[in-house]
């Protein structure tokens, strides 16, 4: 989709480069594929969005695309906030704000559409269940929320202070405020799934801690832009739960009356 509304784009957000301009594809691919596939499913045109995450705001922007009433982009740290600022500024649609605590600074029943990926994990059991909670609190009548965590099975490297939620866990969690919970996977096929097991194998490698994030940039440094990437085409979201997920994504509806 042609960008119409945004007159000026970094050039890492190119469409040679990446929507999300992360150095990572696959991360990229499952974020932009996680968006799109729950943008198209529960709509957005006219609705009143918030985006808590995580990233730059670069979810915010997929998001603005879509002829949305306003999207509110959440960023907890001063920099970052700075940086969507710096970078999105041109979107008129989207307004920056900063959450300084897990209370969420939005009136009950205010928001229609909230986007919380890759956020949980970061979270421990009280404050993913009561962040879920004020999600819930800010919905209106028909309210949706859309939730994106890693499958706890196949992980590329657990990370010190996250906590890794199962499917149980997760739609117990929902389930204790929304009616309605449909689970859904996010699958890669043969090559992203080739590019995932690589990358597992070099995370068990000694001094990579954040290899992650560092081996694939420098991979794509020194081989340039012939290689091969992961792209959202590459991920497929099928209902249910499948052990071969990469993702696991979640869209809880809040029923009127």
């Amino acid at each position: 989709m042609k960008n119409k509304e945004i007159a000026w784009v970094p050039p890492w957000l190119s469409e040679e480069a990446d929507i999300f301009g992360y150095p990572d594809s696959l991360i990229r691919a499952r974020t932009a594929r996680a968006y799109e596939f729950v943008i198209r499913v529960i709509g957005v045109k006219e609705k009143v969005c918030l985006d808590l995450g995580s990233g730059w705001g670069h979810g915010s922007l997929r998001c603005s695309l879509f002829s949305p009433r306003l999207v509110i982009s959440t960023a907890r740290l001063p920099g970052a906030l700075l940086k969507q600022k710096e970078w999105f500024s041109p979107a008129q649609n989207i307004l920056y704000t900063q959450l300084l605590a897990d209370h969420l600074p939005y009136a009950t029943n205010s928001i229609e559409r909230v986007f919380f990926h890759h956020v949980i994990e970061h979270l421990m059991p009280q404050g993913g269940k009561a962040t879920v909670g004020e999600i819930w609190r800010v919905l209106t009548s028909d309210g949706k929320m859309s939730l994106a965590t890693p499958n706890p099975d196949n992980l590329i490297k657990p990370r010190p202070g996250e906590f890794y939620y199962s499917p149980k866990r997760l739609l117990t969690t929902l389930g204790e405020f929304f009616s309605r919970v449909d689970f859904y996977s996010i699958i890669p096929n043969e090559f992203a799934a080739k590019v995932h097991k690589r990358k597992q194998f070099l995370a068990k490698l000694p001094l990579t801690g954040k290899v992650r994030d560092l081996i694939p940039e420098q991979w794509e440094v020194l081989y340039g832009s012939g290689r091969r990437k992961v792209l959202p085409s590459d991920l497929f979201i099928t209902p249910g739960v499948e052990p071969k997920a990469i993702d696991f994504l979640l869209i809880a509806s809040k029923p009127k009356g």
